[in-house]
């Protein structure tokens, strides 16, 4: 996706017969293939020294990831816009001339991707002593130019190609820091490794000055000897913005589309370590009052870009020359899922398919959390929580069912002899074997031997086994739940021949669309409407593409549901209650 505007473009090659009157191009844009599309690369550096040493490893970056908008298609099995679309990527500002060590002689360029503990070198940058020379990555600040000026900052490198395959030694993956004690007393080289003894290690959590560190212009605080790290975490959370494509401005972090945010329904803890001018490193010091350094982060906040934002109450120790914070999220793990599709079940409930390739991600014991709308980039700000009450691999029976129309009857009153059709015994004079709720059976009666009707009787006896049912269908009030056949006999009355449908459950309140008067009595049938229609259908089995490579899961069918996924409109400031059940045509 790119915004609209005036772009530049350089004409290559052309023909002579277009006509300049033209000013509308459809253009397509041609790119490059993306780097690293199923990948999440990291990248650090590392010194090495006259002496042939190497540092430990520096902290690895963020991410080197650039999604494109949700994309996802059922039969792909995963959301396309999680597909890395970075197509220019450089490392930068790894040389600071002001802080590197006099003895660095190169610098190595490290690799790491975010499933794996394994460290690839990318490549070497050697130390250039470059008054405005040629160009090299050592004294470059971009692309195609190296530093002028007071510049102290520099470093580039162009990443052109993911075929890393210089793999670092499995020893240096443990080297965070260099553990070397405050002082010693004795110092051997034992077996190639350099041993100290009677040494001084750690420090004490002593501020002699002790700032205070929420007003640091006030006069100081008694020295403190033993300082109680205080830690806070926050968050705060914007609305998403529409700037595409993504670009190198930090402070533009929130006004990108998509944005960077962490995610919701997390516990997330803060921690401290402090490092002295040597680079040693304290443990993780995790306290704070009333457990303030812990946070729980809202449903809410989910569709905004958000950002956690990290305070130290206490003052800091004496050794202390920098700190870094660390965040730990302890809750549960948790996963994504995309609905493929939804189907209402028997019970009232509701099935939702997702690709087989998911299903290791749930089990009977997972509740799955609706956080948008389904087909819809719309947030689901309900509770939306839901026990998965079944799972099964393949489609259900019920869905699998299909219901085939084979045939409907329409109640004609007529005072005709013969021929003459009708529901009931005698539709002229009683409301015997008339369809109205707190019934079990129906009666149709015909003359017309060979009749439509009576061929599709004949077949339905024939084949009760093959899940008949049928329904009354009124142009006034719709139509009524569908009942399945228990049986179908037939008889004479009066000289006319009927069959008797018998259901296999009493007829419902919906079978009340029969007769705008309610109830079963002879006023309900004296004004019964005169269009009525049975309808027959069988349920078939019915094994569909859109069943393959999908696994299917039952939750409640609440509000929310019937809102998000299946699409009601519903209005929050009124009760309902069901007072007549009824299935339109």
């Amino acid at each position: 996706d790119y915004s609209t505007g005036e772009y530049i473009i350089n004409v290559v090659s052309g023909d002579v017969t277009i006509s300049l009157d033209i000013d509308v191009f459809d253009v397509k844009l041609r790119q490059n293939a993306p780097l690293f599309k199923f990948k999440f690369p990291r990248f650090g550096y590392r010194y090495k020294y006259e002496d042939h040493q190497y540092s430990a490893f520096s902290p690895f970056s963020e991410v080197a990831f650039m999604p494109s908008r949700f994309n996802y298609i059922p039969k792909e099995g995963y959301n396309l816009g999680m597909v890395n679309d970075v197509r220019l990527l450089a490392v930068r500002d790894f040389v600071d001339t002001k802080l590197i060590p006099k003895d660095v002689v190169s610098i190595d360029i490290l690799y790491k991707e975010s499933n794996s503990p394994v460290i690839y070198s990318v490549d070497t940058i050697k130390k250039v002593d470059n008054v405005l020379g040629d160009y090299d990555n050592w004294n470059a600040v971009n692309s195609s130019a190296n530093a002028v000026g007071s510049i102290t900052t520099t470093g580039y490198l162009n990443i052109t190609s993911e075929v890393i395959h210089k793999v670092l030694p499995s020893n240096q993956l443990l080297r965070l820091w260099d553990n070397v004690p405050r002082r010693a007393l004795a110092q051997e080289i034992v077996g190639n490794r350099l041993v100290y003894g009677n040494y001084l290690q750690n420090y004490n959590l002593s501020n002699a000055h002790n700032v205070n560190p929420s007003h640091p212009t006030l006069p100081p605080l008694p020295p403190n000897n033993n300082i109680t790290v205080d830690l806070k975490l926050s968050y705060i959370s914007r609305a998403v913005g529409s700037e595409i494509p993504e670009q190198f401005d930090p402070a533009k972090a929130h006004d990108y589309i998509p944005s960077k945010s962490i995610k919701t329904l997390r516990t997330y803890q803060l921690g401290v370590v402090y490092i002295d001018e040597f680079g040693r490193e304290t443990p993780v010091f995790s306290a704070s009052k009333n457990s303030r350094n812990s946070i729980q982060l809202p449903k809410s906040a989910a569709e905004n870009a958000t950002k956690l934002q990290a305070h130290i109450k206490s003052a800091p120790p004496d050794f202390a020359k920098a700190f870094k914070f660390l965040i730990k999220e302890s809750s549960n793990e948790y996963y994504n899922l995309a609905l493929d599709r939804w189907y209402l079940a028997e019970d009232g409930n509701i099935w939702l398919s997702f690709p087989s390739s998911e299903r290791n991600k749930v089990d009977l014991e997972t509740f799955l959390i609706l956080k948008k709308q389904h087909s819809n980039n719309v947030f689901v700000s309900d509770r939306a929580r839901y026990k998965i009450l079944a799972i099964e691999n393949e489609a259900p029976l019920f869905i699998k069912t299909k219901r085939i129309t084979k045939g409907n009857h329409q109640d004609v009153i007529s005072t005709a002899t013969p021929p003459f059709h009708g529901f009931g015994e005698d539709p002229h004079s009683t409301a015997n074997g008339y369809p109205m709720p707190g019934r079990t059976s129906l009666k149709l009666r015909f003359n017309a031997i060979g009749d439509y009707i009576d061929l599709m009787m004949d077949k339905i006896i024939d084949n009760l086994n093959e899940n008949w049912e049928f329904r009354l269908k009124s142009t006034a009030e719709g139509a009524s739940k569908w009942y399945g056949i228990k049986s179908v006999t037939r008889g004479i009355v009066a000289g006319s021949t009927y069959h008797k449908i018998v259901s296999k459950k009493e007829f419902g309140v919906d079978m009340g669309i029969t007769s705008p008067i309610a109830g079963n009595d002879s006023a309900a049938w004296v004004a019964r409407y005169v269009d009525n229609t049975v309808e027959f259908a069988r349920k078939e089995i019915k094994d569909l593409p859109e069943f393959d490579g999908k696994f299917f899961v039952k939750i409640l069918n609440d509000s929310a549901i019937k809102e998000n996924i299946i699409g009601y409109t519903l209005d929050a400031n009124t009760d309902w209650s069901p007072l007549l059940s009824v299935t339109s045509e």
